[in-house]
């Protein structure tokens, strides 16, 4: 009887189930105290073995099964999850809390790669708005890290859109600014000047109207001579600003500074102005200067120039420097490779004292 009446309560005993978060999608495992031992959650001490339920082949239940000793770790969290509603909603908190432990989760890489893309572009477009450009090897640095961290992401789980999306927005970035900061290639000899050579005879406007010939600016000599774009160029108010603050030390090696671009004198007045008369602009409408150079840039002012500047279309100057000996020979002559590709004064301030 007493065998009998224990057999009894053991089989009354309530079964205590408990539900393990789903590790990665994969199906979760239902884990049930053993009958006739003590309750994991009622147990000070757990010392109960885990059983799951044994099915046999005809679908039928045989009862539970030991499996062995649970760790601590598995009894907390069998502990604090009770029910499959539960586990639903935990799943997603532990993937992201196992992508945490290998580092930062996908979605932060991603998105914080799109940013850094998408704020290098921002800042880009706003330097040149405001014309306080910055060297372009910085944005393009930008550009590659943020699209390697939202490819990071994109490898570690995260949207695939997100991560293509970032692939199209740097190509989109590289291939935009080659182009329009790209400057023509010129087969050798396209250049109508070369060191040694005279300065090619030229009659261009100063801003106050008067005229200035190829024998005032040897006169003036040693002097640097600089075609530009125009007004409107970011790049080109940036090498003029250069050019005022270095001022001084191109006078000290004797320098005399001049501009020449396509712009009507009043255009490039509040330039000359601004940079306190440190350089002396003149003005070539026509372009025979730079023909006389072989400078003339084909493809004109821009049309996103035109639009925001409200620049002429015209004709303009490929940025190029000449330095001129006091014989009126040519001591330095350098045409830009890009846009915002300038000579460096040192390279300008040795060539005048040759």
């Amino acid at each position: 009887m007493a065998e009998s009446g224990s057999a009894a309560s053991a089989a009354a005993a309530p079964t205590t189930v408990h539900v393990v978060p789903s590790h990665e999608g994969r199906p979760l495992k239902v884990l049930q105290a053993c009958p006739g031992q003590h309750s994991m959650r009622s147990d000070p001490q757990p010392t109960s073995r885990l059983c799951r339920t044994q099915k046999s082949p005809g679908g039928q239940s045989d009862g539970p099964v030991q499996v062995g000793q649970p760790p601590a770790r598995a009894s907390r969290t069998a502990h604090s999850i009770t029910s499959a509603t539960t586990s639903r909603f935990m799943a997603p908190a532990y993937r992201v809390a196992r992508a945490c432990a290998r580092g930062y989760p996908p979605s932060v890489l991603t998105y914080v790669g799109l940013g850094v893309l998408g704020g290098a572009i921002v800042v880009f477009l706003a330097t040149l708005g405001l014309r306080r450009v910055l060297p372009t090897w910085i944005f393009d640095l930008a550009v590659l890290v943020g699209a390697g961290l939202a490819c990071a992401g994109w490898a570690r789980g995260e949207s695939m859109y997100l991560g293509i999306g970032a692939l199209v927005g740097a190509a989109g970035w590289f291939g935009a600014t080659r182009k329009e900061l790209g400057l023509p290639r010129l087969a050798d000899g396209a250049l109508r000047v070369k060191v040694g050579d005279p300065l090619p005879a030229f009659r261009l406007s100063a801003t106050g109207g008067a005229a200035v010939t190829e024998a005032d600016v040897a006169a003036a000599a040693p002097a640097l001579v600089v075609l530009y774009r125009g007004w409107w160029c970011p790049y080109c108010v940036s090498q003029l600003n250069d050019l005022g603050r270095e001022h001084d030390v191109m006078a000290a090696a004797g320098l005399k500074l001049f501009a020449v671009s396509v712009d009507r004198p009043e255009e490039q007045l509040p330039l000359e102005k601004r940079l306190g008369g440190k350089v002396s602009f003149l003005s070539d409408p026509e372009g025979k200067l730079l023909d006389a150079v072989g400078v003339r840039h084909p493809d004109g002012v821009p049309w996103y120039d035109r639009l925001l500047f409200g620049a002429r279309k015209q004709d303009i100057a490929m940025p190029t420097a000449l330095v001129v000996g006091k014989d009126g020979r040519l001591r330095y002559v350098r045409r830009s490779r890009r846009i915002d590709d300038r000579p460096p004064s040192g390279e300008i301030i040795a060539a005048a004292k040759t």
